[in-house]
């Protein structure tokens, strides 16, 4: 069988989707299936040591793929990553097969909801650029007049997996002046998610109690929004948290790369989309504690200019104070007017250029984080913009027939940047001092 290909990409771009097999969910089924004898070891290159689903390539099957992973903003939580795989099935390989009337779960190893898969792309033969894993949601199997039977795999991310379940509500609030991380693990450990797949930064930021009674996907986003930090499904199938400072970046460090059409070397794109929306600003943020009354900071000028655009969560977590008033500084920072107007997203055509738009696509990534220099020159030599943007969210399309194209959504930057000091507090959680002026902002 000739290896898949992507219509119209420059040659050595090849797609790779994987399904795996022989994963469950706990350690005691994957024990009664397999044995104490596994097909891998622990360590840094193969980190499951064991858990890590033997991967059946399908390429060669799928009709067409679409992915998402990501947000609108900096500080939007970030979005159950999803996405959905067509496939042909004329023989019959992605039919679901119910176990027997005796019982015995032979279908443990066919195509079923809750097995994994990955998503990625290989460039002149090299390493696979993995660019989307989670599990199949659901299967639906449908017809197409030009391929006859096919199958269309519904998934969902790590976060989107571990967060489907609702929490039963604790008898009295527990956990008071856990870290947050210590309250992601909680929540994980709740719904029974596995160990080996979440990965979790270390901080200090200290939460209220809670009763956990509702949706984990809800609950894990109130945690990672009350220390500033995000939590989101990655591309090797964990739960990730990330603590307040990750997207923090050194002033004068260079962009990953020049998206634009001022040199030789930019990155040639096929389209922006810019918008001045007073719904993409904040100029007044409500923030407070269930119960209490909100804090409420405003930016006068931005009123004087705007009005009211509003931002507010009430049922905040810090049981500090002073991370309440960060809480709203963060929002009315990175959601300034001064960011405006917002260079939403740049589609990137795979087939553009001699590979060099492969490269930046299959490498892009929320998660990163990317940074990017974003500029463009109209058609009468005008400078329309020249930004610094981080990738805040992603969507791909790939098909045998149509292409490849990659849509990024992007945010300002700068309300990140930093300068280099390198006396350095070893609070996780502030670049510098607990009163220093820029730790405050965001």
């Amino acid at each position: 069988m000739s290896p898949p290909t992507i219509a119209g990409v420059p040659p050595g771009v090849t797609p790779l989707v994987d399904i795996g097999i022989g994963d469950t969910y706990d350690a005691a089924s994957i024990a009664a299936l397999w044995g104490t004898a596994r097909w891998s070891t622990a360590g840094d290159d193969n980190e499951w040591g064991g858990h890590e689903p033997l991967w059946n390539d399908i390429a060669c099957e799928v009709l067409e793929i679409s992915t998402f992973a990501g947000r609108e903003s900096t500080v939007d939580p970030f979005e159950i990553g999803t996405a959905t795989i067509v496939v042909r099935n004329s023989d019959g390989w992605a039919d679901y097969k119910p176990p027997p009337a005796s019982g015995a779960q032979d279908n443990l190893l066919t195509i079923r909801p809750g097995r994994q898969v990955r998503i990625g792309v290989s460039i002149a033969g090299g390493p696979a650029h993995w660019l989307w894993r989670g599990t199949i949601d659901y299967t639906e199997p449908g017809y197409q007049p030009d391929e006859g039977d096919i199958v269309t795999f519904g998934c969902i991310d790590a976060k989107g997996d571990a967060g489907k379940a609702e929490m039963p509500k604790t008898l009295e609030p527990v956990g008071n002046g856990e870290a947050a991380y210590l309250r992601v693990r909680r929540i994980l450990d709740n719904v029974l998610w596995p160990a080996w797949r979440r990965q979790l930064d270390v901080d200090t930021i200290q939460l209220g109690a809670t009763d956990l009674g509702t949706r984990a996907t809800s609950e894990l986003d109130r945690t990672a929004e009350s220390a500033r930090g995000d939590i989101y499904g990655d591309v090797n199938g964990k739960v990730r948290y990330r603590r307040s400072s990750w997207l923090f970046w050194i002033d004068g460090t260079p962009p990953d790369a020049t998206i634009g059409n001022g040199a030789t070397s930019d990155i040639c794109p096929s389209g922006w989309e810019v918008r001045f929306a007073r719904d993409d600003m904040t100029t007044r943020a409500i923030i407070g504690r269930d119960g209490e009354t909100p804090l409420v900071m405003d930016n006068k000028t931005g009123i004087g200019l705007y009005g009211l655009e509003t931002w507010e969560r009430t049922d905040a977590l810090p049981i500090s104070n002073s991370e309440m008033s960060r809480l709203g500084s963060r929002i009315l920072n990175a959601r300034a007017p001064a960011t405006m107007p917002k260079i939403a997203s740049v589609t990137l055509d795979a087939a553009t250029g001699d590979g060099e738009v492969a490269e930046l696509a299959a490498t892009a990534s929320p998660f990163t984080p990317s940074r990017y220099r974003c500029r463009h020159y109209a058609a009468d030599g005008r400078l329309a913009f020249d930004r610094q943007m981080f990738v805040v969210g992603i969507r791909h399309t790939i098909s045998p027939v149509d292409g490849w194209t990659t849509q990024l959504a992007l945010d300002a930057a700068s309300p990140y940047r930093s300068v280099a000091n390198p006396a350095r507090w070893d609070d996780a959680n502030t670049k510098w001092s607990d009163d220093d002026a820029w730790a405050n902002t965001i």
